[in-house]
This record gives C-alpha cells, sequence and structure tokens, in this order.
C-alpha cells in the first residue's frame, strides 16, 4: 500500500515537471546552444592543435635522426647499457651473497643451542633441589 502511494507521488511530481512545457523547452534550448558553442569552440581549434601535433611529430623526428648519427649520443647509449647489465650483474651477486651468508652463518644455530642448554641446566639444578629434600 505504501509502495503504491510512494510511486503516485513519483507520477504526480513527474506530471508537474511535463506540464511545465515552457520551462522543458527552454531547458532544452539552452542545453542546444551550450554544445552548439562547444562544437564551435572545438572546431575552430582543432585545426590550430592537429597543425601543432604535426610540426612536433616533424621536431621529434628531426631530433631523433639527429641523435642516431651523434657518436657521443651512441657512446653513451651503448655505455647506460653495460651500466644497467653491471648493475643487474651486482644485484644478482648480492642475492648469492646474501643466500650463502644464511646458509653458512651458524651464530643464530648456536645462540638457540645455548639457550637450550641454560635452560636444561636450570631444569637439572631444580630437579636435584627437589631430590635432595
Amino acid at each position: 500500500m505504501e509502495s503504491m502511494h510512494h510511486r503516485e507521488n513519483e507520477i504526480v511530481e513527474g506530471l508537474h515537471e511535463f506540464r511545465d512545457i515552457d520551462g522543458l523547452q527552454h531547458k532544452i534550448m539552452q542545453t542546444r546552444e551550450d554544445l552548439v558553442s562547444k562544437r564551435n569552440k572545438y572546431q575552430q581549434t582543432n585545426p590550430q592543435l592537429e597543425s601543432d601535433v604535426r610540426r612536433l611529430q616533424s621536431q621529434l623526428s628531426e631530433i631523433s635522426n639527429l641523435m642516431s648519427t651523434n657518436q657521443e649520443f651512441q657512446k653513451l647509449n651503448s655505455q647506460k647499457t653495460v651500466l644497467n647489465a653491471v648493475l643487474q650483474e651486482q644485484e644478482e651477486l648480492k642475492a648469492k651473497v646474501e643466500t650463502k651468508t644464511s646458509e653458512t652463518n651458524y651464530d643464530e644455530i648456536k645462540n638457540q643451542a645455548m639457550k637450550l642448554r641454560h635452560e636444561y641446566n636450570l631444569i637439572l639444578v631444580a630437579a636435584y633441589a627437589n631430590g635432595k629434600k
């Protein structure tokens, strides 16, 4: 029942909105004017933007050609490649060293064994003390 009242209220509100034909027509015309204005602005700026893109692409092509023929740039690129390879190899060697260190590092195990030995000795002393009573 309540949902019917709710639906009825929605219909009434919709009717009020559509009864205002002049308001709807004004809203539609305003939206149309805004869209036409945006289209005109786009049509004015689009050719300039396309021209700028072509100019920048041409400049990029020229710079790329200059750089590909420049001996210093080629040398720098090859050195950069070698540097990246050396850095990667260094990281791999660090990983291997860490692995070997963790495999051969017995300090942690030694400390655990000493702790267990100490606890065992405490238990023995306590057992011996209880046995003498």
